[in-house]
């Protein structure tokens, strides 16, 4: 079929007008490597197969741009292209292409964030949900957790330090921070202990 006319669209894309009247978009990189050029022929079978090389192309580039951006979990990434309304089998491709290419790799994306986190004195329960809200799978959040070792009293004292120790002389301030740190998933003994060590601190500091 003949190619009667070739316009540049939006981002880098090329709109093929056949003889017929069909319109086509084709990535600009594939125009170039197949020479699809006006005047041109192609037939029905070159179009099938350029349309799925331009359809995987622009999915496979639009996930590193999302990446140079920022880390993301395999999962999340597939979400980001399903939303930017690219189809199911090159959003897969394009990922395991990264994954394959190491550009993607869940169990270090894990481990950073969950080292972060903990540092930061989050608690571990707390620390697996937003790893699983970051797309990291439900055992792998766990597994990667559990190889890191830290005592909550120290988490929980640096999060009093950090944002809780103002309410700690308010009225029923001591019951509010108890409960603050409990929806943070620390324990009811852990939050008691590190609450009791902190106010020795204070009193041994004032004394």
């Amino acid at each position: 079929m003949l190619i009667t006319e070739i316009s540049r669209k939006r981002g880098k894309l090329n709109e093929i007008t056949l003889a017929d009247g069909e319109k086509i978009l084709l990535d600009l990189s594939v125009c170039e490597e197949f020479s699809i050029f006006e005047g041109g022929e192609i037939s029905a079978q070159e179009i099938k197969e350029l349309e799925e090389i331009s359809a995987y192309r622009r999915a496979f580039n639009r996930a590193v741009w999302y990446i140079e951006r920022g880390s993301l979990s395999y999962k999340k990434l597939c979400e980001k292209l399903k939303t930017a309304g690219f189809s199911e089998p090159y959003i897969k491709k394009a990922a395991d292409r990264l994954k394959e290419l190491g550009l993607i790799n869940d169990e270090e994306f894990a481990e950073r964030l969950a080292e972060a986190l903990l540092k930061s004195g989050v608690s571990k329960r707390e620390a697996q949900q937003k790893l699983i809200l970051k797309g990291i799978p439900y055992d792998l959040a766990r597994q990667t957790l559990n190889m890191f070792e830290c005592e909550p009293c120290d988490q929980i004292a640096l999060l009093i330090n950090k944002h809780y120790k103002n309410r700690l002389g308010t009225e029923d301030g001591v019951k509010k921070v108890y409960a603050a740190l409990s929806r943070k998933g620390f324990n009811y003994s852990d939050i008691k202990k590190a609450l009791s060590d902190y106010s020795d601190s204070v009193k041994y500091s004032e004394g």
